[in-house]
């Protein structure tokens, strides 16, 4: 048994890394385990099926249905950093001190009546019992201010360009066509995917790839529109995609697209972003605080006349340096820079540094 305080890394969340959550608690998790904190030794709570997650020489505990109960569980612990703001793990050890990052307050869109009464009791609980928040964009934390009556305070950690580590793209056998729009993340309604079918109506040449698992009844509400607007030839559904495969789809795309209604950041956005390709994405805060004025942003006011807009701004691609400017503005997004200032506060917690 080790000397050195241990503090848990919550990783259970890793297993689909196409979702914001995932992709976040596999590349910072993967950054964390790459470095040697002498102070203290980090282990990583996994499920079954993650052993090994982050390579054999890391220590693991694998997630049971104890651990969502306040028992015995987590003695040895000192500080638990649980990855995602509705985290149901407990623990009766009350030296145990506690990390989370909020990533966002969807649960206030996403549920109504009892759901969002039970989701924001959970959410404020956990905020009482932590020793440090993170947020993982100012988006967030003016949403999470507001909603906590601003009685606690946070960090902001900016989550990283998970593109950064693959060399190589992999056709993924797709018959593409020469002009695209690319989205990738999970398909469900808070996406808005159909705000870009309007689009497409208006620009008879461009087709949409939507690369990631789609909910099932979303899907066929998007197939049933598409086929009512005559769009049903020009749209993709590709499923999940390797992340060579998505790199692919990054390259050739024209654009990649994200009119999604609510994000706490945006992942997809920055690895665009570390290509230098077109961004069309909608006008929430989030999206702004990521791509400032390098992207175009989907408004009611240009909605109805986006051809023009759109034209306007791809055209600038070919007479200007706007892509260098994307990609040198996505490089202050780094998932090594995110981990060693998540080991900064792990350090602050445990010692007062």
């Amino acid at each position: 048994m080790t000397n050195k305080p241990i503090v848990i890394f919550d990783a259970t969340k890793a297993g689909n890394k196409e979702s914001g959550l995932g992709n976040f608690c596999y590349n910072l998790g993967k950054e964390i385990s790459m470095l040697k904190p002498g102070r203290f030794e980090i282990q990583f709570l996994v499920n079954k099926e993650q052993d090994n997650l982050f390579g054999s020489e890391h220590k693991y505990i694998t997630l049971n249905a104890t651990q969502k109960f306040p028992v015995n569980n987590f003695k040895e612990v000192a500080l638990l950093h649980a990855c995602w703001q509705l985290s149901s793990l407990e623990s009766s050890n009350k030296k145990l001190k506690w990390l989370y990052t909020v990533h966002d307050l969807n649960f206030l869109i996403k549920y109504k009546s009892f759901k969002r009464i039970y989701y924001t009791h959970r959410f404020l609980n956990n905020m009482k019992n932590a020793d440090k928040i993170v947020c993982i964009s100012n988006a967030t934390n003016v949403l999470f201010a507001d909603l906590t009556n601003d009685n606690y305070q946070a960090e902001i950690i900016y989550n990283g360009n998970s593109l950064s580590n693959i060399t190589e793209a992999k056709n993924p056998n797709i018959n593409l066509p020469k002009r695209y729009l690319f989205f990738i993340g999970i398909i469900s309604p808070k996406k808005n995917i159909e705000t870009i079918f309007e689009l497409l109506q208006q620009i008879p040449e461009l087709n949409l790839v939507l690369a990631g698992e789609a909910q099932t009844i979303y899907k066929r509400q998007l197939k049933l529109k598409a086929t009512q607007l005559n769009l049903a030839e020009r749209i993709i559904f590709t499923g999940k995609v390797s992340e060579e495969e998505k790199l692919y789809l990054y390259q050739n795309c024209e654009a990649c697209i994200n009119p999604s209604i609510a994000e706490g950041f945006g992942i997809p956005v920055v690895e665009a972003m570390s290509l230098g390709k077109p961004l069309v994405l909608n006008n929430i805060p989030a999206f702004k605080e990521i791509a400032g004025d390098l992207a175009l942003y989907i408004t009611p006011e240009n909605k109805l006349n986006f051809k023009n807009e759109y034209d306007t701004y791809i055209e600038k691609f070919s007479n200007s340096s706007i892509s260098k400017d994307i990609q040198t503005a996505s490089q202050k997004f780094s998932w090594k820079h995110a981990a060693e200032s998540y080991v900064k506060l792990y350090e602050e917690v445990l010692f007062g540094d």
